[in-house]
């Protein structure tokens, strides 16, 4: 799983072809005090991030190995609103490491 930062905004997009991850990721996320918006692979956050359907997010979640567009393919898309690499998060992974990555990139409240 890659983390990209795009904007200032405290939203997270989480973006994994696998429901149950996604939802447990966005669960994870919205706990910590964060609106969090989910998307099911690449394409699908783009027309998210294209169409302005959500807000700018500081934090995109995104899982390496998806179809139809995985997060390589994601990374290579010459636009604007596409978020720079910050680093990976092997999974399975402790929620404290996903936890200080939203506070390192994503200050808002947690509880």
């Amino acid at each position: 799983m890659a983390a990209g930062s795009l904007g200032k905004g405290h939203a997270v997009l989480v973006v994994d072809d696998d429901a149950d991850v996604r939802e447990a990721l966005a669960e994870l996320v919205a706990t910590s005090g964060r609106p969090v918006f989910t998307a099911a692979d690449g394409g699908e956050a783009l027309e998210l991030l294209d169409a302005d359907a959500v807000p700018r997010p500081c934090l995109v979640l995104l899982d390496l190995m998806m179809a139809p567009m995985d997060g390589r393919a994601f990374h290579t898309l010459p636009r604007e609103l596409r978020p720079g690499v910050l680093g990976t998060l092997r999974k399975p992974f402790e929620v404290e490491e996903l936890l200080a990555i939203l506070d390192r990139h994503c200050p808002g409240p947690r509880h």
